[in-house]
């Protein structure tokens, strides 16, 4: 199988899982939509970078700010890789304000799934809108 060696998503680093899913240009802007206020303040850089940056959540943020974090991260990461395997196998392709819109609505299809403990707790998609308008 012949798959370039250059990013397909910005075509100007060699493709490697830190550039593909932190580095390139189209996931910096993908990301900037995630990372408002406190909890994310600036794309992450590396897979090394996201485990640190979740390790110290674990002692500064609410128990349930985890799940929500953890959640960007795994949805971020699964629609970056689904737009490279599109450029590659399907030669379509969206702008990254889609792709994060598509983010966007995972995350919050996927949170509005999980039932709220009770109804005086704030619900994990209370948790990622406010997380999203910078709240704490």
């Amino acid at each position: 199988m012949n798959v370039p060696a250059h990013c397909v998503l910005c075509s100007t680093g060699l493709e490697s899982h830190d550039h593909l899913f932190f580095q390139c240009t189209y996931a910096s802007s993908v990301w900037s939509r995630f990372c408002v206020g406190r909890y994310l303040s600036a794309p992450p850089v590396s897979t090394l970078a996201c485990a640190n940056a979740m390790r110290c959540h674990q002692f500064t943020s609410t128990p349930r700010t985890i799940p929500v974090l953890k959640l960007i991260l795994q949805v971020v990461i699964y629609c970056l890789w689904r737009e490279r395997n599109a450029r590659i196998f399907t030669t379509t392709s969206i702008p990254a304000t889609v792709l994060a819109s598509r983010v966007d609505r995972m995350i919050r299809d996927r949170l509005l799934s999980i039932p709220t403990r009770s109804p005086s707790h704030v619900s994990l998609l209370q948790l990622y809108s406010a997380f999203l308008c910078n709240e704490p």
